[in-house]
């Protein structure tokens, strides 16, 4: 997604609905067109009457009053119709793509951002760019022309009455316009301190259980009063100088309305107008207030949809550091692993995560990687799938580097399976199947039947098309955890990460969990991380990390029988808090 600047984006967006956008023009000019037609008859209505004109001509302009103001609430409800249409399918389009620019986005930048504040730049400001397209910008075009006419019929009733709107009006757009910069500052600020609440508010929410659990709830309490006092601050000061965007012009337009009574009823007094042109003043006085009014509360609302759109423009401008050129592809067979004096830090870290790491494993073999919490051991098996790119040094998979690689063809190839399960809120086969319509039920079906789910599917009249609800919801965490390893098997991976994703065994399902993890293993090669030694049983190979360094690699059974090395000292002292 390019990031082409606000105009560049709303005109991306709506060109490819022109046609609708063209009667949509039409349908504004009917309904201004409309409003200043109306005082006209009204004006040559009264002008007749009081001259004692022929009553055919009189129920004559009173048909075209009413066919008039018929044919302008039918184009108004067109207009509505067809606005919103142009309107929620533009910004459908837009939320979809900042919702794909987002998940193409660096791991990195989804750290440091909460969901909560993600869904508010994806729907929050999307949702009021849709307030802009279907509703604002058509009010505001008709305003304008309404504003702009009925000026025009102030000159053509009476000059000195047009001369007063004249000099009013610019005076008051002006203070109107050197407002917006404020308002429009206030709003983003504003917009911006809602993004941390509610993102505070959704981690909150999603770790429920074990606050409760824990004791933390008046904690949570107070950090969320904290952070609702922050935001109270900007929203107040949004919501007053917003305010001025409205109530400036209810003044205007009342300072208007009395100046042009004053005006009529000295000119009805000099023989200057009749009293048709009188009323016909002073209908264009409340056709003129009626944008006024508008107006206002539209340019709050245009002022809080440039600050979106703002903010929207700040997200496509954000590019992601892992770019994905590769071209070559990986064979269908087990993969070999081999880090080259590999190195990786964090764009802001001080110190290297990893350093000069440099091990080979042979395609079929399973490496089990130990080392405490914060050695590196997370770390170095994203860098395999390029969920961060490393620094130094190559890491290659079957002799070709993983950056010579189409990223979805290196997340086929190299699946991982974390403690972490996501259950969506969809069926079976899209939870299996992570939504990718390529893959056929067969397949799904097969993946099921190798980690012993498939009698479960089955059991349930809806089979594929059941809707899961989370765990806890007729699914045990090990039912779920089975899930993400049918999930592996649904791409034949070649290299296989298993982080931590036993740890979540229940007693009813651990005989099944075991027996899955060893078909998902069979003939490929395997990475399993662990902080228990019982879990890297299977494993061939045993590296430890430390500090992000290797202090041992070799065979796990020599490892186990030469005393002196670090995991024959960890099996024979039981000592597996040290991995913790």
């Amino acid at each position: 997604m390019t990031n082409t600047g606000a105009s560049g984006l709303i005109v991306r967006y709506l060109k490819p609905r022109l046609v609708p956008i063209v009667l949509l023009a039409f349908l504004v000019l009917v309904d201004a067109a409309a409003q200043l037609t109306l005082p006209g008859l009204l004006t040559l209505f009264v002008d007749n009457a009081t001259t004692k004109t022929a009553t055919g001509l009189l129920a004559s302009i009173a048909i075209w009053y009413l066919g008039l103001s018929v044919a302008r609430q039918f184009a108004t409800s067109i207009q509505a119709y067809v606005a919103a249409d142009v309107g929620m399918r533009a910004t459908n389009k837009l939320r979809a793509d900042l919702l794909k620019h987002a998940m193409g986005l660096d791991i990195a930048w989804h750290n440091a951002t909460t969901p909560g504040a993600l869904i508010e730049r994806i729907d929050g400001d999307t949702s009021r760019l849709n307030t802009l397209l279907s509703t604002l910008l058509p009010q505001l075009i008709v305003n304008v022309l309404i504003m702009a006419g009925a000026t025009i019929a102030f000159y053509v009733i009476d000059w000195r009455a047009g001369v007063l709107v004249t000099i009013v009006l610019p005076l008051a757009l002006l203070f109107l316009q050197r407002l917006q910069t404020p308002i429009t500052t206030a709003y983003a600020r504003e917009r911006e301190f809602a993004s941390r609440l509610f993102g505070f508010i959704e981690e909150r929410l999603a770790g429920t259980e074990d606050i409760r659990a824990n004791g933390a709830v008046n904690h949570v309490m107070k950090r969320f009063f904290s952070a609702s006092g922050a935001w109270a601050g900007p929203a107040m000061k949004a919501n007053i100088l917003g305010s001025l965007s409205w109530t400036v012009p209810s003044a205007i337009n009342a300072l208007i309305s009395v100046l042009v009574v004053a005006l009529g009823v000295w000119l009805v007094s000099i023989g200057s107008l009749t009293l048709g042109a009188v009323l016909a003043l002073l209908r264009y006085t409340e056709v003129l207030s009626r944008p006024w009014f508008a107006l206002g509360r539209q340019i709050q609302e245009l002022l809080e949809a440039a600050s979106s759109l703002t903010r929207i423009n700040q997200l496509t401008a954000l590019r992601p550091t892992i770019h994905d050129l590769g071209a070559k592809a990986l064979p269908h067979s087990a993969l070999s692993i081999t880090f080259d004096h590999v190195g990786f830090a964090y764009p802001d870290g001080k110190e290297d995560v990893l350093s000069e790491l440099s091990f080979e494993v042979q395609p079929g073999r399973i490496l089990g990687l130990l080392g405490r919490t914060g050695s590196g051991k997370t770390t170095l098996t994203r860098l395999i799938t390029r969920l961060h790119e490393h620094g130094a040094g190559n890491i290659l998979l079957s002799g070709t580097r993983v950056n010579d690689l189409p990223l979805r063809h290196l997340r086929e190839r190299v699946t991982l399976v974390t403690q972490d399960v996501q259950l969506f809120s969809a069926t079976v086969r899209e939870n299996v199947a992570l939504f990718d319509p390529a893959i056929s039920d067969d397949v799904i079906w097969l993946a099921l039947e190798r980690v012993g789910m498939r009698v479960w599917a089955e059991a349930d009249p809806l089979r594929l098309d059941r809707v899961l609800t989370g765990i806890g919801n007729g699914m045990s965490a090990g039912q779920a955890q089975l899930l993400a390893f049918a999930r592996a098997f649904t791409h034949d991976p070649g290299l296989v990460i298993l982080d931590e994703a036993s740890s979540r065994l229940d007693p009813a399902t651990e005989q099944q969990l075991e027996y899955a993890i060893d078909r998902l293993l069979h003939r490929r090669t395997a990475i399993i991380i662990a902080h228990r030694l019982r879990t890297v049983e299977r494993a061939h190979d045993i590296l430890v990390l430390e500090d992000g360094k290797i202090v041992e690699f070799g065979d796990r059974m020599t490892l186990a029988g030469t005393p002196g090395t670090r995991y024959h000292a960890l099996l024979n002292s039981g000592a597996e808090d040290l991995l913790a």
